[in-house]
């Protein structure tokens, strides 16, 4: 009796964890759906029925205007795009490098000024020192404005990527492995490079695509560090482009931006914005075995 109804407590708490978790990625998937189907939609009508789920006339003229220069400059928006791309692959790998140093010094346990590191860290997360000294020690200090570097170093170091990476390390990394490397006579590169780095691909995956999704979808650091179009990333300029139809919604030009405003430009950015999602799915689709690895074996060392 004891043995059933465990299983019954086993199968209900499946369905439960099923039906949250169906929940879950309804409403994340919710948004992406919509902007992919109403970029489809006949151009005005978004601002005549609203947003919506299936539209009534399949259309194609959002992209036409997107490739065309119609309501989107195309060259200004693609630029905006590699931009972004540079900035996102060249970040991820340096914030790679950085976040895997930092935790390999982390993860061992004897060396000298580990406690300095881990006390640096934790600090970093619970203190924050507030927008006006970081952007005092952006401009003045580093000297980061109008530059490419403005866009990448602020980004570079995150914590809870190097607790990950020392979370994952401690359950696929023992201690005495990197001993017995010792021993042999390598040092902490060869150990880091040869030894450490290999087993611990998984987690790497997992940190590139989380730093490059918050590379791709950041418009922060534009908006507050370059004032040249230049280093203007797609989401920040899709920012500008919604707050200049807000702004003014007939008839008004605005030859920096490239683009004319009007009521037809609602579907047209959902055509922008549903191209901005394909390099996400295509890191999706490289970083999927990586995140998939990560997941499994952490539940293996669990169980």
């Amino acid at each position: 009796m004891a043995k059933g109804k465990l299983v019954k407590k086993d199968i209900f708490l499946d369905i439960a964890l099923h039906i949250i978790f169906i929940i879950i990625s309804i409403a994340i998937l919710f948004p992406i759906l919509v902007v992919i189907i109403n970029s489809f939609c006949v151009p005005k009508q978004i601002t005549k029925e609203g947003y919506r789920l299936l539209p009534t006339n399949f259309s194609l003229d959002a992209y036409n205007y997107l490739f065309s220069h119609g309501l989107i400059s195309y060259e200004l928006f693609f630029r905006s795009i590699y931009v972004t791309l540079a900035i996102a692959l060249c970040g991820s790998f340096l914030s790679l490098f950085v976040v895997s140093m930092y935790g390999y010094v982390v993860f061992r346990k004897n060396f000298k000024y580990r406690k300095l590191f881990v006390m640096f860290g934790i600090t970093s997360l619970i203190v924050n020192a507030g927008i006006v000294p970081w952007y005092i020690v952006c401009i003045k200090v580093l000297h980061l404005k109008n530059t490419i570097f403005a866009l990448i170093l602020p980004y570079v170091m995150n914590m809870n990527y190097v607790f990950i990476f020392v979370s994952y390390a401690k359950m696929c990394l023992p201690q005495s492995l990197i001993e017995e490397a010792k021993i042999d006579g390598a040092g902490e590169f060869t150990i880091f490079y040869k030894f450490v780095l290999p087993l611990v691909k998984p987690v790497l995956g997992i940190i590139f695509f989380f730093s490059f999704i918050s590379y791709w979808n950041d418009w922060w650091l534009p908006m507050m560090l370059s004032e040249e179009f230049i280093f203007t990333n797609i989401q920040y300029f899709l920012y500008k482009v919604i707050f200049m139809y807000n702004s003014s919604i007939s008839g008004v030009c605005s030859f920096k931006l490239g683009y004319i405003i009007n009521p037809e430009i609602k579907t047209c950015m959902m055509a922008a914005c549903a191209i901005s999602l394909i390099p996400i799915f295509v890191i999706y689709a490289f970083s999927r075995s990586y995140l998939e690895k990560g997941i499994i074996m952490s539940l293996n060392k669990k169980i």
